[in-house]
């Protein structure tokens, strides 16, 4: 019995104990604080002495961090959100991967190799969209690469589509349409100049402007390789069909696409000279911001291409 009765200065100093254990236990509030002064006032001198209570700080919250306050990471590993018209996130520029597809005759009842079912051709775009790869414009291709847009999806393809044959008119208009799909059509102005049942005429043309997907290149006045005739003839080539098109449609185009992938230094430089901002090849796979601005590589579309195809493109080194 002796043993379990706390002696005398401890029973008094146990409201004392209490009372620091609230305060310890960042309770300490305004209600709290009194009690403390109230209990202290009836303690032993002895043991109020040694117990001060403290008022308990005020609490405010932090302010959220302004977003120029919060750190940043290196360039090469900031991904910026999508920027308008863009489906993707838009990555350094040395991430950027294309791909510029090249299609010539789009038509179900094509025979040849080049012959590529409207079908097909929006299944192969339904199948890089779902893949990750933003389908952009010629334009917005041309405008990266010259730096006023400073940078695009990390996967990103144009579509081209050569010739203006006027089975383009039937099936495959339709179809981009329906995907919202952007594409450049490389006219030979000879071609829609001829009115014929072969080619897209100027009529046409104008109707495909209206849908607000389609850009349009110059392939070209007759069609010859830039690569196999002499200067005079170069220039004629670049220039009649340029000032052509802007005559017809209103429009200066600023991409030349080189008729049967022919060319050359020389042809190139006539190209640069002519005003044009960039010339397409007919070869090639995927590139980059640092590709010649003057020979940009195309993927030739075939009947033959399959959707292994489609996924090792943006495997291509």
């Amino acid at each position: 019995a002796v043993l379990n009765r706390p002696h005398p200065r401890t029973a008094q100093a146990l409201p004392a104990l209490a009372v620091l254990l609230t305060l310890l236990s960042g309770c300490a509030d305004a209600a709290h604080t009194s009690l403390a002064h109230s209990t202290l006032a009836s303690m032993p001198h002895q043991v109020a002495r040694f117990i001060v209570p403290r008022t308990a700080p005020e609490r405010t919250s932090a302010p959220e961090p302004s977003v120029a306050a919060l750190p940043v990471a290196a360039d090469s590993a900031v991904v910026a959100p999508p920027a308008a018209g863009f489906v993707h996130a838009l990555v350094p520029r040395e991430h950027t991967r294309i791909i510029i597809l090249m299609y010539h005759t789009i038509y179900s009842g094509g025979t040849t190799e080049r012959a590529v079912s409207p079908w097909t051709m929006e299944q192969q775009i339904v199948h890089l969209r779902r893949t990750g790869v933003e389908i952009i414009r010629l334009s917005q291709l041309i405008d990266f690469l010259y730096g006023k847009i400073a940078r695009l999806p990390g996967k990103v393809a144009v579509i081209t589509i050569d010739d203006g044959e006027a089975t383009f008119y039937k099936e495959a208009l339709k179809r981009l349409v329906a995907q919202k799909a952007p594409f450049a059509l490389g006219i030979i102005t000879k071609a829609a100049n001829s009115n014929t049942a072969i080619a897209l005429n100027w009529g046409q043309l104008r109707h495909i402007m209206k849908t607000g997907l389609c850009e349009i290149a110059s392939h070209g006045h007759n069609h010859i390789g830039l690569g196999k005739i002499d200067r005079v003839r170069r220039r004629y080539e670049l220039v009649h069909s340029r000032n052509e098109i802007k005559r017809q449609l209103g429009i200066t185009p600023d991409v030349f696409i080189y008729p049967l992938g022919s060319l050359n230094v020389q042809a190139a430089k006539d190209v640069r000279a002519a005003g044009y901002r960039a010339g397409l090849a007919a070869v090639g796979a995927t590139f980059g911001h640092e590709v010649w601005r003057y020979k940009i590589p195309r993927f030739d579309v075939r009947r033959s291409t399959s959707m292994n195809a489609l996924k090792s493109w943006f495997l291509t080194p």
